[in-house]
């Protein structure tokens, strides 16, 4: 009966504002509740393993993996950003533990490009330790054939 009635009012055009009113039904609410219960905990966890230090030897164990040395190359260039990931890494890190250590009460909600530029820059090695990596790298892929960074290319 309830049921009728509620579909005889829906189809004859009645304002769904009241209806939803009436359910105390509140669709902005119950979506959102929806997202953080249901993808939450998949973003957390995306994010834990984006910030974890292992990231780039973490998709060089999987690319060889599935590719074994069919990806040398791809595995030789992420050994040698690992410095670079690491600084990105540090930077998300810094940049969101200010977020939360103001909590709202700054009024910014976000710190400036120019900072966040300034914080990942002062994350990178220096010139000599990111060269001294790459050279370790080039030893730990011997495989990729496509470019030898002595002067000659094959």
């Amino acid at each position: 009966m309830v049921k009728d009635n509620l579909l005889e009012w829906v189809v004859k055009g009645h304002n769904p504002k009241v209806w939803f009113r009436m359910f105390k039904f509140k669709p902005i609410q119950y979506c959102s509740d929806l997202y953080y219960q249901h993808y939450m905990p998949q973003i957390e966890s995306l994010l834990h393993e984006a910030k974890n230090h292992s990231l780039p030897e973490n998709i060089i164990t999987t690319l060889k993996k599935k590719s074994g040395n069919s990806t040398a190359c791809v595995q030789l260039l992420i050994c040698k950003m690992s410095p670079v990931i690491w600084g990105v890494q540090k930077t998300i890190s810094s940049q969101t533990d200010l977020l939360k250590s103001s909590n709202g009460t700054s009024g910014r909600a976000f710190t400036s490009a120019s900072s966040v530029l300034n914080t990942f820059l002062e994350t990178l090695p220096p010139k000599e330790k990111f060269v001294d990596f790459g050279d370790h790298c080039e030893k730990r892929f011997p495989f990729c054939k496509l470019l030898k960074f002595d002067g000659k290319s094959s």
